[in-house]
């Protein structure tokens, strides 16, 4: 007997075209949530970030009593430009030794705008700015570290300008702020922990999230912000926030302010405050609540839209 072996049946092309659109949809379906995932793992990461910054704010101050200004001599005044470490040089410098980058900060001599590294806690994931090497020119023309992060110059610069403008608590015989919401632009401020935030720790922000490359200054004119950029003072270089000004969110990249920070998605920005806690901020904060929690002596409360 002949035993007829039979043909498997073929797929059809409707069928095959079914099984695709199947399969598509499926992506279609995961992609998202891939990418949300993705999402909250860099938000994740960018917070953590900002928790060990504001913790090695505190390390640094039980070792030296205060902390240092925004920038400047610290904790004494040496000028040599080949002195190591370095005498001058921003508050990120000095928080090196208490984020595990001694080495960085022991090799930068003279002022930290010479260094060119590349400090992994200072870069948000999110943060669509980076570029490719992960530096850019800073105001000294050095290709030095970006930053995704700015530190809060209201504080580690003085506010008593600020305190005008807002509040009227002006100096004797000043009737009006000279220069509007700008912070003071001092170097001599080393604010302590807590006695320089009467407001309470839980309410003073001391780090906020921004695009770290190429912000829009002013008709031609752009900056970068480089964790170590000392040389140029509270200008579109320096890693400090100096205007009040409520964060924008998700701007263009080389179409974002100089002036503001910026918040990496639509859910708000992250923030680190000085207990130690990191809050994302959202964009429905009014400009008031906002400028209150920079301000870390206003005397007032924030908004109940800061909860």
């Amino acid at each position: 007997m002949r035993h007829h072996r039979r043909t498997p049946a073929a797929f059809t092309l409707i069928e095959l075209l079914v099984v695709i659109a199947i399969i598509a949809i499926l992506i279609g379906l995961l992609l998202p949530a891939v990418q949300k995932v993705r999402e909250s793992a860099a938000r994740a990461t960018s917070q953590n970030n900002l928790h060990q910054m504001a913790v090695a704010c505190h390390t640094l101050h039980d070792a030296n009593g205060r902390l240092p200004s925004g920038w400047g001599y610290f904790p004494g005044t040496k000028t040599s430009a080949t002195t190591v470490p370095a005498g001058h040089g921003t508050l990120f410098y000095y928080l090196l030794p208490y984020l595990e980058q001694g080495n960085v900060y022991n090799a930068t001599a003279g002022h930290s705008y010479t260094s060119t590294a590349v400090i992994p806690t200072y870069l948000a994931p999110l943060d669509p700015s980076l570029r490719q090497g992960l530096t850019a020119p800073n105001s000294q023309g050095v290709a030095a570290g970006l930053i995704s992060y700015e530190a809060n110059g209201y504080l580690f610069s003085g506010d008593s300008n600020a305190l005008c403008y807002f509040t009227g608590r002006c100096p004797p015989g000043v009737t009006a702020a000279w220069n509007g919401d700008t912070a003071d632009g001092s170097t001599t401020v080393f604010p302590r922990i807590p006695g320089s935030m009467p407001d309470g720790t839980s309410s003073t922000i001391l780090f906020v999230e921004r695009y770290a490359y190429n912000c829009y200054y002013n008709p031609g004119i752009y900056g970068n912000r480089t964790w170590g950029d000392d040389g140029a003072g509270p200008s579109r270089w320096a890693p400090f926030l100096i205007h009040a000004s409520l964060f924008e969110v998700q701007p263009v990249v080389g179409k974002h302010s100089c002036y503001t920070p910026q918040a990496f998605t639509r859910a708000g920005v992250n923030v680190g405050l000085a207990d130690g806690s990191v809050r994302l901020v959202t964009p429905g904060v009014s400009g008031k609540t906002w400028w209150r929690a920079l301000l870390p002596d206003d005397g007032l409360t924030l908004g109940a839209d800061w909860q």
